[in-house]
């Protein structure tokens, strides 16, 4: 759920962030429909690349590389949406978006094979997995109104709090991670 209480926020919110805080109209004298194509089209060619390069490394069959790559994107992804949040010009803001684009789109099929890893039986895998996307959604829900209602006050405080609502999940991966590390797995 952590993961759906930011983003329905952000989602709702960058795009202001662009129009109204950073004036993006004015740079360069282009259309707004313009910049948002030339913003996204920058972000999936970082993140196709990314994506190539994680896949290539977490084909090892290693529980705790996944981890690590996880506790990495979600820290990169908390900075990322803080930093854009409190930029003030348009290159750090894109630098910002960028990163946090790219760490998104490739904290999922990271973490979806991690639970594949850990889950030997595919009934079970499928729903844990469909749990999982049931309570990102959950978090969506709850967490979009709650942005919003910040968002009407500041819409920096509202996309600050978006990065700060991504910690828990980088703290849950620590988590998992030191436990994948203990000698004996079983807690006892």
């Amino acid at each position: 759920m952590g993961i759906g209480l930011y983003s329905e926020g952000f989602d709702r919110l960058w795009i202001l962030k662009f129009l109204e805080d950073l004036k993006i109209t004015e740079e360069f004298g282009l259309r707004y429909v313009l910049w948002f194509g030339v913003i996204n089209s920058g972000a999936m060619v970082l993140s196709i690349a990314v994506l190539s390069f994680l896949k290539r490394l977490s084909s090892r069959n290693s529980s705790k590389l996944l981890l690590s790559y996880l506790v990495i994107l979600n820290t990169i992804l908390a900075v990322a949406f803080i930093g854009f949040a409190l930029s003030g010009n348009f290159p750090l803001a894109l630098a910002f978006y960028w990163a946090g684009f790219v760490a998104r789109r490739n904290d999922y099929p990271l973490y979806a094979s991690f639970i594949n890893r850990q889950i030997e039986v595919s009934g079970v895998r499928a729903t844990v997995i469909s749990v999982a996307r049931q309570f990102d959604s959950l978090g969506q829900i709850i967490g979009g109104p709650i942005i919003g209602l910040i968002a009407l006050s500041s819409t920096t405080l509202a996309l600050g709090v978006t990065g700060l609502l991504v910690f828990p999940v980088v703290l849950l991966y620590i988590w998992l991670l030191r436990r994948e590390s203990r000698p004996d797995r079983t807690g006892k």
